[in-house]
């Protein structure tokens, strides 16, 4: 058997459930397309390490001194780094995702030195950047690994990747305009970043799904039922998954929903206060074990984008909740674009009155219009991957 041709991967990888599941989702999905894929980051050692910390800093500094209005976003920005999201998860769910990347993700470190000099030999035939937040338009210091800044024009193809906004901030206007121009293949995973694109570069972006929805239900539970660790509760339960503090009006549905339905309730991963009560249950586990507690679950409340997804797939009842970020930055765009996709608007909850258990979800409908995206997803891929680095040799992947 020929040796398969080699995508690079760049994509918000770890720390985060849905982050692993979208990484993990592509590599699969390009390996059932015929090549192989590696997940690559930046990682610098030694010295220039340390260069790379300061030129960090330096760059936000400019930015600081161009743009003295937004000091108060950019310190808000600073002080909900990713790292410090970590406070949120205990050590065991984070060993579990570290277990998980070590296990599922095929991944290396380079410095941009070595991505650089990578990209110019044909060790890569192409480069992916996404899914996920990759693109963050609101973010101060744009980080040029995600934008494929190190590898050809021509080998770069943007896949779903998300803005998290609406509209890209003024001070990152000139930077996105340039960088995200100079891509051979264009998409995004909600309507919005459409429209950016078109703005920004005259150029009609592929609307694509996230990278979990490229498979469907009875793939994820193959993968559940064979890393199944057997954790859940057996009774009825309402599921909870909140990846910020729970608004009022979250904590009020689901005593709601209690009251009304006299079931238990599980949090997982992320535990809160305002949700622990007597009947409450904690439980912590790897992204197989947040794929088990989705799909047995009898209700999901949530402000993640990923555990509506899975909801969707596995016909789970849910309700979505404006998502409380450190910062002042509203992130929903991605969440009113797969609702609004898929005609289940309302279940987007501002108001604890708009909670009626009776009323039903059209799962059939739902799984219609993601059957026909889904298609329209995989050939978007498939083809740029075949523009890009030409059709695959040897075997094409199947999953058993």
């Amino acid at each position: 058997m020929q040796k398969k041709q080699k995508i690079g991967q760049v994509t918000l990888w770890n720390y985060n459930y849905g982050s692993v599941l979208q990484c993990y989702a592509t590599q699969q999905l390009v390996r059932k397309l015929g090549y192989d894929c590696q997940l690559i980051y930046r990682n610098e050692t030694g010295i220039n390490k340390y260069l790379f910390i300061l030129s960090d800093r330096f760059k936000g500094y400019i930015k600081y001194i161009r743009y003295p209005k937004y000091i108060k976003r950019f310190n808000k920005l600073r002080a909900s780094t990713r790292r410090k999201s970590l406070n949120m998860l205990s050590k065991d769910n984070l060993n579990a995702l570290q277990n998980f990347i070590n296990k599922e993700i095929n991944s290396c470190g380079k410095t941009y030195s070595k991505l650089k000099k990578d990209a110019k030999t044909d060790q890569f035939a192409a480069y992916i950047s996404g899914s996920d937040q990759v693109w963050n338009a609101s973010w101060f210091v744009p980080n040029p690994v995600y934008f494929l800044r190190f590898a050809p024009k021509e080998k770069r193809i943007a896949w779903a990747p998300s803005f998290g906004v609406d509209k890209v901030a003024k001070y990152n206007y000139i930077k996105f305009k340039k960088y995200i121009a100079q891509f051979a293949y264009l998409s995004s995973r909600e309507q919005q970043g459409i429209s950016i694109i078109k703005q920004l570069t005259g150029r009609d972006a592929v609307l694509t799904i996230d990278p979990v929805l490229a498979f469907d239900a009875e793939f994820w539970k193959k993968k559940i039922n064979k890393n199944n660790t057997d954790i859940i509760k057996k009774q009825p339960y309402i599921l909870t998954f909140f990846l910020n503090e729970p608004n009022k009006t979250a904590i009020n549905a689901l005593e709601k929903i209690k009251a009304q339905t006299n079931m238990n309730h599980i949090s997982f991963a992320y535990h809160y206060k305002s949700l622990n009560q007597n009947d409450s249950m904690n439980i912590d586990g790897s992204p197989w074990d947040f794929l088990n507690n989705i799909a047995n679950a009898q209700f999901i409340l949530t402000d993640s984008f990923h555990a509506l997804t899975f909801a969707m797939q596995f016909k789970i009842p849910f309700y979505v909740f404006d998502r409380q970020y450190t910062h002042d930055e509203n992130q929903n765009s991605r969440i009113k674009s797969i609702l609004d996709l898929c005609n289940v608007s309302n279940r987007m909850i501002f108001n604890i009155d708009d909670i009626d258990i009776q009323d039903l979800i059209d799962f059939e409908g739902i799984h219609t219009i993601l059957k026909k995206e889904r298609n329209k997803t995989v050939n978007y891929l498939k083809n740029a991957l075949y523009a890009v680095a030409g059709k695959p040799e040897g075997e094409v992947y199947n999953d058993n």
